[in-house]
């Protein structure tokens, strides 16, 4: 598999005691939905620990490996790494400028790695409070549960809905609507880069908001299930 992504443990015996403890109770994504088993692992890995993960040989790290994400498994995926890194992971203030801006924050953090390199935090914070931060650190305002709660959470998780329709009978008419108002848009004339982006998310998400709302119920509710497990099961 192509990718890592997961938390570094505040210490042995938490890696060890997450890994146990998802052993037991996480689902992958398929298994969420309900799919064939056939489908299992097929994109990304069961949770394991370093040195079996292929991207991060540090000491502590635990999470995934996957490829070929797509849609509301890799949304998932995500949000199981950011919770992670709330329940066990090591905490810190200082964050690359290329990540977070300010990139020093007011009291040290949890924060999920990708691929051995990037440190993302991840900042508690409710709807209201997240739309306080700096426009840099909104992004990663996240709920307890590790879901994103900042103010433009349901534009980028559009993706994730228009990616869940490739085998719909749907997905041509969404592209279609989705087409006829970049065309009637000033998309075309923005430069590269956050303003495309930022147009592309809307008017993605004008057509998709119902399945967005759908797509975060679902993993709000395995997010529960999992953390619920923790508070009844978990170290103390």
């Amino acid at each position: 598999m192509g990718y890592s992504m997961g938390a570094r443990a505040r210490n042995a015996t938490l890696k060890k005691q997450m890994l146990a403890f998802l052993d037991e109770h996480y689902r992958c994504w398929p298994q969420v939905m309900g799919e064939d088993e056939k489908h299992w692992w097929f994109n990304s890995s069961p949770p394991k620990g370093s040195p079996d993960l292929s991207y991060d040989s540090a000491k502590l790290a635990l999470g995934f490996d996957h490829s070929g994400l797509h849609g509301w498994e890799r949304f998932y995926l995500f949000t199981v790494s950011r919770w992670i890194a709330l329940k066990v992971g090591s905490r810190k203030r200082r964050f690359s400028r290329d990540t977070i801006e300010p990139c020093v924050l007011d009291e040290p953090t949890p924060f999920m790695t990708y691929d051995s390199n990037d440190h993302w935090p991840v900042i508690v914070r409710t709807v209201k409070e997240a739309a306080k931060l700096p426009k840099g650190q909104q992004w990663c305002a996240m709920s307890p549960l590790g879901l994103p709660t900042g103010p433009r959470r349901f534009h980028k998780a559009s993706s994730a809905a228009l990616e869940a329709l490739l085998d719909s009978k749907e997905l041509d008419k969404v592209f279609k609507a989705i087409g006829a108002d970049l065309e009637k848009s000033n998309y075309n004339s923005l430069p590269g880069g956050t303003p495309r982006i930022t147009l592309h998310e809307d008017i993605r998400l004008k057509h998709l908001k119902p399945r967005v709302i759908e797509g975060f119920a679902k993993v709000r509710a395995e997010m529960r299930r999992l953390d619920q497990l923790w508070s009844s099961h978990g170290p103390r």
